[in-house]
């Protein structure tokens, strides 16, 4: 081989050998939650607690206030057609943790301090972790959720759902933890 031909196969070694970190670095920084995702990695409640979700679309909530009821701790209030209106909003990419773990199909994420919206793979396929809903087959514009012991409006936008990512990241993390061993000694 001459000269230019070896420097070409270095060349090309050299690109196939960053191509895994070009895809690596091209992933994406969040996955889906999914059932799959959970059952497959056998997630404890615990574990599950110590992941780093988002909301993948935004939510917003809405509830008419009675006349007497116009102490508001989150969200604004607005007034339509003469009606005062308690709007909470949660932009999508917003941070949460799960605080609560109810069943295997359920969780409790917390989007802000003493807040928490439930999530269910219960209705969807591929089994995404979605804002849980009273009416599920509603062709209605909004759908009821609990929030704050109160029932509001799911406003639904360019979507009818709202689901949970995962941080690549912290799900990494968590596989580490999982891995390393103690280890044991003579006694």
């Amino acid at each position: 081989m001459d000269i230019d031909q070896e420097e070409n196969v270095r060349f090309l070694r050299i690109l196939i050998s960053l191509v895994p970190a070009y895809l690596l670095a091209c992933a994406p920084n969040r996955i889906a939650f999914t059932q799959d995702l959970r059952d497959s990695l056998r997630f404890s409640s615990e574990e599950l607690k110590q992941l780093q979700y988002y909301v993948d679309g935004e939510i917003l909530l809405r509830r008419t206030l009675m006349s007497a009821d116009r102490s508001v701790v989150r969200g604004r209030l607005v007034t339509e057609e003469g009606r005062l209106i308690h709007e909470v909003l949660v932009k999508s990419g917003t941070p949460g943790l799960v605080l609560q773990v109810p069943s295997n199909r359920d969780i409790q994420v917390s989007f802000a301090e003493g807040t928490q919206l439930p999530f269910t793979s219960a209705r969807y396929r591929p089994a995404r972790y979605c804002l849980k809903r009273h009416n599920w087959d509603s062709d209605s514009p909004t759908d009821d959720v609990d929030f704050e012991g109160q029932t509001y409006s799911f406003v639904f936008g360019n979507r009818r759902y709202a689901c949970l990512l995962i941080s690549r990241k912290s799900l990494l993390e968590l596989e580490k933890r999982r891995r390393v061993l103690p280890g044991r000694r003579i006694p």
